[in-house]
């Protein structure tokens, strides 16, 4: 028997009328049916007050009574109670009815009133919150109304896991060329699928055996096509076909899905031929194809794995190696253009090997992506996108909405200003141990998850048992339980950490909440208090209460998150605290491992060597790694920020060293060295060079330029430069020729133009850049650079201090009574 779960949901045109788009999954393991289905339906859009008090009330009631063309409209109105001194007014309709309601009405986004805490004047948003992903239908002829989903009580149930998982996937990746030039064509397309292993391309080798590498690997079957849509025409017969539910690539949210949507012009082109949707975007989109849960290895470990170091799919997969760079890729796309054989071979070697890793990785993501994705009522695409505090934000403002049909705002009310807070020094502040230089070797790194402990009821052990009640039933929900429960059943340390940060970043949202509520008061998180004074005891129980929450379990958890922290800080008062970073404390001996677990302080990650080198700066290998990119960072990275390439280079090479056990005088020596070398100016150029990417540069450039010329100009430049990313909207760009248009009669009009066209490049390139000599070093310049190519020479002294900066905390552990870093 067929089941049926929603998979995406948007309305079918974003500002006017009620039609929405319901991208609908069946499922029939039995039978094994897996196809998708689009269904449209009438669903009347919202629009609400804020919460006012009754006076109000009626002054507004009394202007949409008065008003001739509201009267007229097909809108309908409702009077609902937000709490017992305060109401709010949502009005039922469509979307264009918009522009004829009035302030207090939230929607029109006025002068005053453009505060909108739930995102509600997007109607995807709303409409995402009433039918989340993988909630369950009876049939395609039954989807509820809105209002019939809404109590959170009464929700509609969810789909399982296992049915999630169990629906069909396909890997697609694709390989162009011509992208430095900005006439970007795809030339060859893996597809991979239990059904099939293909390789799409547009060389002249029709019938051409695989190579024994690819044969080893795995039979691909190859299909020629002659032009951008002929493949993309291949690609959606073959989309339709398969109908797969998931998606996995590298990289296939930030690029791929996009050159895909230009050649086949459809966004939706797999679900249903008979309804072809058409969009034009910019920017990051969710998902190739609505409808379905795109899987980008890349997006997810940047999101989702970041104590590594440029955590990226050939690095965490040890089957997944790049053979050839995209020089080289470039160079074997022109010799079997040529008719070159073995150049044709190699690509297509390449390409197989790269989807057979990504459907390895993939489906060893696909669990936890899809545990999270249930868990925060979202889609597994973004779980990829987002990061966890987005999700857990998103989390509870539709729990909110749920419960109370409206804003989150009345709580937050008693307070006069919104202020930024971060829990950050309230994670880290019940260590208060002085940080430790220099290399350790029995060590232990331990994930600490106080917020899990409190919600938990701080449980223990009875005869073997859970002493009744608990659990997390006693504040939060079973679904909560469960998560606990899988992460502590684990063996594998990275799927603990991430199913523990997952549910500690879900309390850690409402923690800081509650630490907005009662620093108004003057109450302090880290200090046990038993009583609450009137004002906090009505804002703590609004915030518990707008979740669903049972007040006195939410009371129960703030009185226990500093019992919880206590309680930390007293079993760890037993070891030596070596270091702490974001996310990690480094432990100096032998933890009960089985108890700090149980009882929901945290987990262990593992033993091993770590370098300490300042407060919140240390580097770790508890997995005996040897592979430098999978060890732990905290505080440091070996390649992003600002580094040149002889940094990158020497900071590798010293870790790898320090790590592989050499002789800290030896390591010293090398450091020495190789600076010294560097700072007399004998290093190959490159070594002086910065990568950056060239539209940020040019985007940066062309403000210092107006800087100069028009300070008016200038600051209306900065009010949208932060738009011009890695895409930005056609909006943005009509801004920018707007303002070049302002600027024709200038001196600096032809470098400026010069200067637009390098940010407009569609696939702008990096750039090599260095401190040049000759400028001044002083503060007002600390940060000028310009391009190699300019022939300037590189400013050895401000390197100088550069280095210093950089290698301070490792020559403090290679030799500590050292003063001078280096000899002038």
């Amino acid at each position: 028997m067929s089941s049926f779960f929603i998979t995406h949901v948007e309305p079918l045109h974003t500002q006017k009328g009620k039609e929405v788009l319901f991208f609908v999954r069946e499922q029939d393991l039995g039978q094994k049916i897996s196809r998708s289905h689009v269904v449209v339906k009438e669903v009347p859009h919202y629009f609400l007050t804020t919460n006012l008090f009754s006076e109000d009330v009626s002054s507004v009631l009394m202007q949409l009574l008065n008003d001739e063309e509201i009267r007229k409209s097909g809108l309908h109105f409702e009077l609902n109670e937000y709490n017992h001194s305060r109401q709010f007014i949502q009005a039922e309709g469509s979307k264009e009815e918009q522009r004829i309601l009035p302030p207090p009405f939230r929607c029109l986004g006025t002068e005053g009133e453009k505060q909108d805490p739930c995102g509600l004047n997007s109607p995807s948003k709303l409409l995402q919150w009433f039918y989340p992903p993988g909630m369950r239908l009876n049939s395609l002829e039954e989807i509820p109304l809105p209002l019939e989903t809404a109590a959170y009580r009464k929700k509609y149930g969810y789909i399982g896991l296992e049915q999630l998982l169990t629906n069909n996937y396909a890997v697609l990746d694709i390989e162009t060329e011509g992208w430095e030039q900005g006439k970007d064509s795809i030339f060859m397309v893996v597809y991979v699928s239990p059904q099939r292993k293909l390789i799409m391309h547009n060389f002249n080798f029709p019938k051409l055996e695989l190579s024994e590498q690819s044969r080893e690997q795995e039979r691909f079957s190859l299909i020629r096509f002659d032009t951008q849509p002929e493949l993309g025409e291949k690609l959606t017969a073959l989309l339709h076909e398969e109908d797969p539910l998931w998606l996995f690539g590298h990289n296939i949210m930030k690029f791929d899905q996009i050159k895909l949507r230009d050649i086949t012009k459809a966004y939706a082109p797999a679900v249903n031929r008979h309804h072809p949707i058409y969009k034009s975007v910019q920017g990051l989109g969710r998902v190739l194809t609505k409808g379905r849960f795109t899987l980008d290895s890349y997006l997810y470990h940047s999101n989702h794995r970041n104590y590594h170091a440029d955590n990226k799919l050939e690095i965490v997969s040890e089957e997944f190696e790049k053979s050839i760079n995209y020089k080289e890729q470039a160079e074997l796309v022109l010799a079997a253009r040529g008719g070159d054989t073995r150049a044709f071979q190699r690509l297509v070697s390449y390409c197989i090997g790269d989807g057979l890793a990504t459907e390895k990785k993939g489906l060893e993501l696909q669990g936890i992506t899809a545990q999270k994705a249930y868990y925060f009522r979202t889609s597994p695409d973004r779980v990829c996108a987002a990061s966890r505090s987005t999700l857990s934000r998103s989390y509870w403002r539709r729990r909110h909405f749920l419960v109370k049909g409206t804003f989150e705002d009345s709580w937050k009310g008693w307070y006069q200003q919104e202020e930024s807070f971060s829990l950050d020094p309230l994670k880290l502040k019940f260590i208060e141990k002085k940080s430790q230089r220099g290399f350790f070797s029995d060590t232990q790194i331990v994930y600490l998850t106080p917020f899990i402990a409190a919600a938990t009821g701080l449980k223990k052990r009875a005869e073997g048992k859970w002493q009744e009640g608990a659990n997390m039933q006693r504040f939060l929900e079973s679904t909560d339980e469960e998560l606990l429960k899988k992460a502590f059943q684990s063996t594998n340390p990275e799927e603990k950490f991430e199913l523990l940060q997952t549910l500690n970043t879900k309390l850690s949202h409402l923690v800081e909440e509650v630490q907005k509520i009662l620093q108004r008061d003057n109450y302090d998180l880290n200090s046990i208090t038993t009583t609450f004074s009137e004002k906090s005891e009505r804002a703590l129980a609004g915030l518990f209460s707008s979740h669903g929450l049972r007040v006195e379990r939410g009371k129960l958890f703030v009185r226990n998150i500093p019992i919880a922290l206590q309680r930390i800080q007293a079993a760890l008062n037993k070891y030596e605290v070596i270091n702490q970073g974001n996310y990690f404390h480094v432990i100096l001996g032998e933890l009960r491992q089985q108890e700090l677990e149980e009882k929901g302080y945290g987990c262990v990650m593992g033993s091993g060597q770590v370098l300490s080198l300042s407060k919140e700066r240390f580097i770790t290998n508890p997995w005996n790694e040897s592979d430098l990119d999978k060890f732990i960072y905290q505080g440091i990275s070996l390649r992003k920020g600002n580094k040149c390439n002889f940094e990158k280079r020497v900071l590798e090479e010293v870790v790898g060293k320090i790590f592989s056990g050499e002789a800290f005088k030896t390591v010293g020596k090398y450091l020495d060295s190789e600076i010294s070398a560097f700072l007399s100016g004998d290093k190959p150029s490159e070594e002086y060079h910065f990568i950056r990417k060239r539209r940020t540069h040019y985007r940066n450039l062309f403000g210092e330029v107006l800087g100069h010329i028009n300070e008016e100009v200038q600051k209306e430049y900065d009010d949208f430069k932060a738009n011009i990313g890695e895409r930005y909207s056609s909006e943005t760009r009509d801004k920018l020729h707007a303002l070049m248009s302002k600027l024709q009669n200038d001196f600096s009009y032809p470098f400026l133009e010069e200067v637009l066209e390098e940010i407009e490049h569609p696939y702008p390139s990096t750039i090599e850049l260095i401190y040049p000599k000759g400028y001044s070093c002083g503060k007002e310049n600390v940060g000028l650079m310009l391009p190699a190519t300019y022939g300037f020479a590189p400013d050895l002294e401000k390197y100088r201090e550069k280095l210093n900066e950089q290698f301070r905390d490792f020559y403090t552990v290679l030799r500590p009574k050292q003063g001078e870093l280096f000899e002038r």
